[in-house]
């Protein structure tokens, strides 16, 4: 599951990521990536994982314009392209 959205309470180009889906290699990397790609700076990250589930879980504050709903369509769109190079 990804979550964008903007935090009105901080600016108006301050936002908050979250994400939580199954825990693998990369993860981390591919995320950040992609906000670097498009220009967003993290100001803050926090990311844990449930060894007993295997569960990644992960919250990014970052700054920049951007656009929540075309945000979380590229890091999903991200993460399942990495999940059918590697398995397809």
């Amino acid at each position: 599951m990804v979550k964008a959205r903007n935090s009105a309470a901080r600016s108006s180009e301050t936002h908050i990521l979250r994400i939580e889906c199954p825990d693998e290699k990369g993860l981390i990397y591919r995320i950040t990536q992609l906000l670097y790609q498009r220009q967003l700076n993290i100001v803050g990250n926090d990311e844990f994982v449930d060894t007993q589930r295997q569960h990644f879980f992960m919250r990014t504050e970052f700054a920049g314009a951007c656009q929540p709903a075309e945000l979380r369509a590229q890091l999903q769109q991200a993460m399942l392209a990495d999940v059918s190079q590697r398995y397809g």
